[in-house]
C-alpha cells in the first residue's frame, strides 16, 4: 500500500466518523423533538376528552332546559286558554 493510498484511506475514515457525528446529533435533536411533540400530544389528547366531557354536560344542561321552558310554554297557554274562556 502507498502513503498515497493511505491518506486517502484516512480522509475518508474521517469524513465517515465525521458524518456518523453529525447523524448521531440529528438523532439526539429528533429523538428531543418527538419527546417534546409527543408529550405536546399526550397534552391536547387530556384536554380534548375534557373538552368533550363539558360539552357533554352542556348538552344535558340544555336539554333539561328546553324541557323545562317546553313546560313553562305549556302551563302559560293553559293559563291564557283559562283567561280567554273566563273573558
Amino acid at each position: 500500500m502507498t502513503t498515497e493510498f493511505l491518506s486517502e484511506l484516512e480522509k475518508k475514515i474521517d469524513s465517515l466518523i465525521g458524518n456518523i457525528q453529525t447523524l448521531k446529533q440529528e438523532k439526539e435533536t429528533l429523538t428531543s423533538d418527538i419527546e417534546v411533540k409527543t408529550g405536546k400530544i399526550s397534552d391536547l389528547e387530556t384536554e380534548n376528552s375534557l373538552l368533550q366531557e363539558d360539552l357533554r354536560s352542556v348538552k344535558n344542561s340544555y336539554e333539561e332546559i328546553q324541557k323545562k321552558l317546553g313546560s313553562a310554554a305549556d302551563k302559560v297557554q293553559s293559563l291564557l286558554r283559562k283567561l280567554d274562556s273566563i273573558t
